[in-house]
């Protein structure tokens, strides 16, 4: 049995000094006042049956959220959200091992009661089923596991809310209330023999969640940019993993493709199909006496993300070297991240009437020394799993 309490907060201020050659300059304040509080428990009980294992089991949460933001000089509206949810969760599986194989199957059933004040008031409930099972076999080295998993993604509350937030004369963003649940089928395929792993997911999402941006009404020259759900998107992403033991030095190269299949709809003027391909090497050494160094490098490609096209190639390359002292009571670790100076982004969104690039550099190149003690280590005897903790992502 597992119960969690969680009461948040945090006040946010943001001071904009705007210069501007077309229109008036301006320096206004926002401010942004969030507190959270949550309890969830979750039980669970299990037992032999037929040779194999059954359980059952419930998770319920209750959460509220106080969402308030202020900007004096009326550039945007007050917004003074308020949500509460409460959701109610049952859950069973059953369990069966044969000798080099094992099955099992799981049903969860949740009702959410959702609703969230504002100026206006919106009132949701929801009831869903989300079957998966798995089968896993193993002959020596060789293995294999099939499973297939329905899940639910619910909104952030931060996507949820509907108050505006300025980011500048020209930009504005907001949440959206109506927002639906992304309701996700996923099908997985592993399989490993000795230092080769390949994986193969094939996901469905209905009613993903994508940024959306579109010039207001009487003011063409602004901008708002929120969220909307589409209908359906399909990603297929096969990873392919090699890790040989060759005396000190442990490769692990990894490959990997994600590659969408995006239903179109008004939100979209394109195509939005051009697979992103991944790469990475870490080298890891470890020497008898101790000294363990890894070097890393791993490169993203141009591709698209759901109405985004990631235009730069993105690459990185760290360093660390550690060494354990005193029984492993003492660690000291040198690092060097982004060496290349190269882990940057660039990005277009793509709506209808707008098309919103962003170029990030984030100067993330330096040096680190740590150095750890540890006193009296020791074991958690907790045995849980945790309560809500999908709600606590949320918030």
């Amino acid at each position: 049995m597992d119960a969690d309490f969680m009461h948040t907060g945090y006040d946010t201020n943001n001071d904009v000094n705007e210069q501007a050659k077309a229109n008036d300059d301006r320096h206004l304040s926002t401010i942004n006042s969030v507190r959270n509080t949550l309890f969830a428990f979750k039980m669970s009980l299990s037992a032999p049956l037929l040779g194999g294992k059954y359980y059952i089991g419930t998770e319920d949460t209750y959460t509220k959220r106080k969402d308030i933001y202020e900007e004096a000089l009326g550039y945007v509206p007050t917004a003074n959200g308020r949500f509460q949810q409460t959701s109610l969760a049952f859950f069973t599986g059953y369990t069966y091992d044969f000798d080099f194989l094992s099955l099992s199957a799981s049903m969860r059933y949740e009702n959410v009661n959702y609703t969230y004040k504002d100026a206006t008031k919106t009132h949701k409930v929801f009831n869903n089923f989300f079957p998966s099972f798995s089968v896993d076999a193993s002959i020596g080295q060789v293995g294999l596991n099939l499973s297939y998993t329905s899940k639910i993604a619910r909104p952030s509350y931060r996507q949820l809310s509907n108050d505006i937030q300025y980011a500048s004369m020209y930009s504005l963003n907001t949440g959206n209330p109506l927002l639906e649940n992304t309701t996700i089928n996923d099908l997985s395929l592993i399989m490993y023999w000795n230092f080769i792993q390949f994986v193969l997911d094939y996901s469905t999402r209905h009613h993903d969640i994508i940024y959306y941006s579109y010039p207001m009404s009487g003011n063409p020259y602004v901008l708002m940019t929120t969220y909307k759900n589409i209908p359906h998107v399909s990603v297929l992403a096969p990873t392919l993993v090699v890790s040989p033991q060759i005396g000190i030095w442990n490769p692990e190269i990894t490959i990997g493709l994600i590659k969408q299949w995006i239903k179109r709809t008004e939100y979209f003027t394109g195509n939005f199909e051009k697979p992103i391909w991944a790469f990475e090497i870490s080298n890891n050494f470890k020497t008898a006496n101790g000294w363990l160094a890894v070097i890393d490098f791993n490169c993203q490609t141009k591709g698209n993300s759901q109405n985004t096209y990631f235009y730069k190639n993105v690459y990185d390359l760290s360093l660390n070297v550690s060494k354990s002292l005193c029984k492993d009571k003492v660690n000291i670790k040198f690092s060097v991240d982004d060496i290349l100076n190269h882990n940057n982004d660039a990005s277009t969104l793509y709506c209808p009437n707008v098309k919103l690039s962003e170029s990030n550099r984030y100067y993330g190149r330096c040096a680190t020394v740590t150095i750890r003690y540890t006193l009296n280590r020791q074991e958690s005897k907790y045995k849980g799993t945790g309560a809500g903790s999908g709600e606590m992502n949320r918030l």
